[in-house]
């Protein structure tokens, strides 16, 4: 796996915490841009309240 790859990814039912739950990664499906990465960055500061 690569900075900017984008996978399918199947999550199992789980009754716990989120932590414990079990991730499968499936497919690939597509790879981000560096453009694409930023604006996924800056999306992800902006929800946490630390926009740049």
């Amino acid at each position: 796996m690569k900075r900017g790859d984008v996978w399918w990814v199947e999550f199992d039912p789980s009754l716990d915490s989120e932590i414990r739950k079990t991730r499968l990664i499936k497919t690939k499906i597509g790879t981000l841009t560096k453009a694409d990465m930023a604006g996924v960055e800056q999306a992800i500061l902006v929800q946490l309240g630390m926009p740049k």
